[in-house]
C-alpha cells in the first residue's frame, strides 16, 4: 500500500495565502475603483504563478514510463475530474432552472435515498417492497423531468457537444466559435487543466531529456513559445499554451525544493527585504509602463520577461512569511486552508458564477467585500465538511449543497408566483 506523502505545512501556508488573495482580487472584479488599481496590480503579479512554483516544490519526478503514466492518471483524477465535474454542476445548475425546483430536489433525492439505504441494501442481496418503490418513484420522476426536458428543447447533440467543447478549450470567459461549435467561458476552473498538463509535460521532459543543461534550456524556451502563443492569441486546447509559459516556475519550485534542504539562506530577513524591494520596484514599473496586470487566462504577460522577476520575488516574500509564521506556531488556520485549497477554490467558483456573495454584500464596501466573500467561502467549506455526514464524498456534498441552494432559489419563485 503506498503511503501518502507527508503535508509541508508552509507550502500549505503559501498556498492559503495566494488562495485567498486570489478570491480577494475576484472579489474587487473588474469594475474595481481606481484607487484599488495598484492593490489588482501587487496581488495578479504573483498569485497565481505562486501555486505553479509550490506545484513544483512537492512535485517527484517519474523514474520510468511506467511511473509516467501512473502519475499523469492520478493527477488527471485528482485536478480535471474536480474541474470537469464542478463545471457540469454549475451548467446544470443555470441550464435546467427553466423546468422549477424538481430538477435539484430530483438529484438530492437520488443522492441522499440511494447513499443512506439503497446502496446499503442493495448490498446486503435485498430487493424488498420498500427498495423496489424507491427505485420505482425515481424511474418515473426521471422519466417526468426527461419529458419536460424535451418539452423545454433543453438538451440536443449541439448542447452536449458545446459543453464538451467548453472543457476542451476552457477558457475563463466568453463565447468563441471553434470547429463548428462554441466554447464558454469556465470562469476560474481554467487554472486547473493548465496546471495539471504544465506538470505533465514538466514530468515527460524530465524522463526524456537526461542532460541538465538541455532540460533547462528546453524548459525556457518551450516558456518563450507559449508567451508567443498568447502573445499572438493563438490558444492551444486545455490552456496548453499556459501550461508552457508556467514550466521555469515549475522549475523554479523544484529548484527551491533542493535549496531549502540544503541552507536556511533564503530565511534571512536582509533577503527577505531584498525580494520585497525588487518586487515592489518591478510592480511599480509595470503600473507605470503597462496599462494590465499579469493576467495568466486572458494571457496578458506584461514587459517579459519582467514579469517573471515580479513574480519569484513576489512569491518568495510569501514563501518567507510563511515558514515564519510555522516557526512560531500561528499558522494553524492558514495550513488548513491551504490542506484544502482544491476544495474551497471549486466553492470558491461556484460562488462567484451562482452570484452566492450577494447575500454578503454591502454596497461601495469594496475592501470589507472581499474580506466577507473569503469568509464566506470557508464557512461554506466547513458547512460541507464538518456537518454533512462523512459517507459522501466532498464533491457530493458540494453537488447536495448546489442542489438545495438552487431547489430554495427555484421553489421560492414558484411560491411567490401562486400567492400573486
Amino acid at each position: 500500500m503506498e503511503v501518502p506523502p507527508k503535508r509541508i505545512e508552509w507550502i500549505d501556508c503559501a498556498k492559503a495565502i495566494g488562495l485567498l488573495l486570489m478570491i480577494f482580487a475576484h472579489s474587487l472584479g473588474s469594475n474595481f475603483p481606481v484607487p484599488y488599481s495598484p492593490l489588482i496590480f501587487a496581488i495578479y503579479s504573483f498569485h497565481m504563478p505562486l501555486f505553479f512554483i509550490a506545484s513544483g516544490l512537492t512535485m517527484k519526478f517519474s523514474d520510468c514510463q511506467e511511473h509516467f503514466f501512473i502519475t499523469a492518471k492520478k493527477s488527471f483524477f485528482s485536478l480535471f475530474f474536480p474541474m470537469a465535474a464542478t463545471y457540469f454542476l454549475f451548467e446544470f445548475t443555470r441550464h435546467f432552472s427553466n423546468i422549477g425546483f424538481h430538477v435539484p430536489f430530483f438529484l438530492i433525492f437520488i443522492l441522499v435515498v440511494y447513499k443512506e439505504y439503497v446502496s446499503e441494501e442493495y448490498s446486503k442481496g435485498k430487493l424488498n417492497a420498500k427498495l423496489f418503490v424507491i427505485i420505482l418513484i425515481s424511474c418515473c420522476y426521471f422519466l417526468l423531468i426527461v419529458r419536460d426536458i424535451l418539452n423545454y428543447n433543453l438538451i440536443s447533440i449541439k448542447y452536449i457537444a458545446e459543453q464538451f467543447n467548453t472543457l476542451l478549450w476552457s477558457f475563463l470567459v466568453g463565447k468563441v466559435h471553434i470547429g463548428g461549435l462554441y466554447a464558454y467561458g469556465v470562469g476560474s476552473l481554467w487554472f486547473l487543466p493548465a496546471l495539471l498538463f504544465g506538470r505533465i509535460i514538466f514530468d515527460y521532459l524530465n524522463l526524456k531529456i537526461k542532460n541538465v543543461a538541455k532540460f533547462i534550456w528546453m524548459v525556457c524556451l518551450l516558456g518563450i513559445f507559449g508567451i508567443i502563443l498568447g502573445k499572438f492569441q493563438y490558444l492551444l486546447p486545455f490552456d496548453l499554451d499556459i501550461s508552457l509559459v508556467m514550466l521555469p516556475f515549475l522549475y523554479i519550485g523544484i529548484s527551491l525544493k533542493e535549496f531549502y534542504k540544503k541552507t536556511d539562506y533564503l530565511d534571512k530577513i536582509q533577503i527577505f527585504f531584498i525580494c520585497l524591494l525588487l518586487w515592489a520596484l518591478a510592480v511599480v514599473t509595470e503600473y507605470h509602463i503597462d496599462t494590465k496586470h499579469l493576467d495568466l487566462a486572458m494571457r496578458h504577460y506584461p514587459l517579459f520577461p519582467i514579469f517573471y522577476t515580479v513574480t519569484l520575488s513576489g512569491t518568495l516574500c510569501v514563501f518567507y512569511l510563511s515558514r515564519q509564521l510555522v516557526k512560531l506556531q500561528i499558522s494553524k488556520f492558514l495550513t488548513f486552508v491551504g490542506r484544502n485549497s482544491l476544495y474551497i477554490y471549486l466553492i470558491h467558483h461556484l460562488d462567484q458564477e451562482l452570484k452566492w456573495y450577494n447575500f454578503v454584500k454591502i454596497k461601495d464596501c469594496f475592501l470589507t467585500n472581499g474580506i466577507l466573500e473569503i469568509l464566506l467561502d470557508i464557512l461554506i467549506f466547513l458547512f460541507l465538511s464538518k456537518v454533512i455526514s462523512d459517507k459522501y464524498t466532498f464533491l457530493q456534498k458540494l453537488t447536495l449543497f448546489v442542489c438545495t441552494v438552487s431547489f430554495c432559489e427555484e421553489l421560492s419563485v414558484y411560491v411567490k408566483a401562486i400567492l400573486m
